[in-house]
């Protein structure tokens, strides 16, 4: 499965992660952790 059609699959607006793990504090990763993937979905 391609990135992209990973992304046409959740149909939300996806955001390459800098790093793999993400702290959850809120403010410094507003959006969530990262998927395993390295993708994080980004809420607007």
């Amino acid at each position: 499965m391609t990135v992209r059609e990973l992304l046409m699959k959740h149909r939300k607006p996806f955001r390459r992660c800098q790093n793999r793990v993400f702290s959850v504090r809120p403010g410094i990763n507003p959006e969530g952790t990262c998927l395993r993937s390295g993708w994080h979905p980004v809420q607007r």
